[in-house]
């Protein structure tokens, strides 16, 4: 029993499309970026309902809809619990996991069913290798974000790359005797699973040696191939959603990724194929030099007061927002600052780093959802042309995006990624939640510098603190 003929599936399928690639559309300016985000979630809606609810091809009853109920139940309590356990970049990793995953699996049970022709054996397989090398890509960016396990910038050694070669050569292999093996009867399962596992290892040794600015890169690549994948399943599935969804998240990851690499002066194919990497990264002062006194960071007696001072004299601020900013959901005290000092004539403008917040976009979101218009947000190349003439740069939240230790190469967490170069600034403040260095790991020596005024604490209440200090320094002025 179906609630819809076939031609209404179909017709659910298009609107569902058509919106997603509309909601792409609006999300690439930050004014429409909430309309879009509406869009999209409509979008998938449409075609979540459509496809539990569409006839099946060998079972008219209601007993299929009522589990696909079920895991839809599942899934959305999974969900909302993730959503309260995982930051927001950590969660677009495990869904991309998910998504490799659920290749996997249904690849698995299509190939271990009925013979089909080879072309459709040839499309399960290819979603069971991506499925494979990806799923593990996403566990180990996971588990290197979390710092449990890949933590450190790694080299591959002559063994590592010796297992990586074998395993794509054992990978291939495997795949061709699944082909062929089809056309006949069932491939073995220990076939299957093999395969499965050296998919598994494929993708822990290519992902492994990535250094913490290339997460961002990584995460956008992930998300690609696990839209292949997708888009392998619906041709194996003959589902028109499942091809069309899967060959928009390739596209546009894949578009997505060369534009991130492209602004960072990286390349899409890891660095590791093409050379060695340095060694480890040494520690930023020499092992004879004294660890710094942190009390002797407080250069003031009253460093909030002095800060507001710095920005009601200044005749142009620019604010670089980072991870932190987006931890304590800094936007909206932030802009009341903003406004504030823009009522005194000061020029304010935000610098955005293309991978600031550790998840591509998320600083364009966090500021469009607190109304700050397009033409002030700023890119990092029309940023450094002008910080020499800023009179106070603002740094919330974020450190590996202004470490001037991108520019050594005995730093391999971070080198060669372009920065903010804000020692241009004639005052740098940070606001930063302790004294712990970014996600790299590399401490910055830009906290030390004489021109440098820092306010610890979360961003958040650092900056209503701060607010209310400008306003009474603004109002005793008047």
């Amino acid at each position: 029993m179906n609630l819809f003929p076939a031609w209404v599936s179909y017709l659910g399928y298009l609107a569902a499309v058509v919106l997603v690639i509309y909601a792409l559309k609006l999300i690439s300016v930050s004014d429409t970026l909430r309309k879009g985000t509406i869009t999209a979630v409509l979008g998938v809606g449409i075609g979540v309902a459509v496809t539990s609810f569409s006839p099946l091809p060998n079972d008219a009853s209601w007993n299929n809809q009522v589990w696909i109920l079920l895991a839809l139940s599942l899934g959305v309590i999974s969900g909302v619990l993730l959503s309260r356990i995982f930051s927001m970049k950590r969660l677009v990793v495990l869904f991309n996991g998910i998504g490799s995953a659920t290749a996997i699996l249904v690849s698995f049970m299509e190939l271990n069913s009925d013979p089909a022709d080879i072309t459709m054996t040839s499309a399960a397989v290819l979603a069971m290798i991506i499925g494979g090398v990806f799923f593990a890509g996403s566990i180990v960016v996971f588990l290197k974000m979390e710092k449990v396990a890949f933590a450190r910038t790694v080299t591959l050694s002559d063994d590592a790359l010796y297992a990586l070669v074998t395993s794509i050569i054992v990978t291939i292999g495997l795949a061709v005797v699944v082909v062929v093996t089809s056309t006949v009867g069932r491939p073995p399962v220990f076939i299957l699973i093999l395969l499965t596992i050296t998919s598994f290892l494929l993708g822990t040794l290519l992902i492994s040696p990535i250094a913490y600015d290339e997460i961002p890169i990584v995460t956008s690549i992930l998300t690609s191939f696990t839209g292949a994948g997708i888009a392998a399943l619906g041709y194996v599935l003959d589902n028109l959603l499942l091809l069309s969804a899967g060959t928009l998240v390739f596209v546009s990851g894949h578009v997505l990724a060369k534009l991130i690499a492209r602004t960072m002066g990286r390349k899409i194919i890891p660095e590791y194929v093409a050379e060695a990497r340095a060694s480890l990264a040494k520690n930023l002062r020499p092992e004879d030099e004294e660890e710094p006194d942190f009390l002797a960071l407080d250069k003031f007696d009253n460093p909030l007061e002095k800060v507001a001072e710095k920005l009601n004299s200044a005749q142009k601020v620019m604010i670089i927002p980072g991870y932190g900013f987006a931890l304590s959901q800094a936007q909206h005290a932030i802009q009341e600052l903003v406004e504030l000092l823009q009522s005194q004539g000061v020029a304010v403008s935000y610098g955005i780093h293309p991978v600031a917040g550790r998840m591509p976009g998320h600083m364009n979101v966090l500021l469009a959802d607190a109304n700050v218009p397009y033409e002030a947000i700023k890119e990092i190349s029309s940023v450094n042309s002008e910080l020499d003439l800023v009179d106070v740069a603002l740094v919330v939240g974020a450190s590996d995006i202004v470490n001037p230790a991108a520019n050594n190469d005995n730093f391999p967490e971070i080198y060669g990624m372009p920065i903010f170069e804000i020692a241009k600034a004639n005052q740098m403040v940070f606001l930063k939640r302790s004294m712990v260095p970014g996600l790299s790991g590399v401490e910055n020596e830009l906290l030390y510098d004489p021109k440098s005024i820092l306010l610890l604490g979360d961003a958040k209440e650092t900056t209503t603190e701060l607010l209310k200090a400008v306003r009474t320094q603004q109002q005793v002025t008047v």
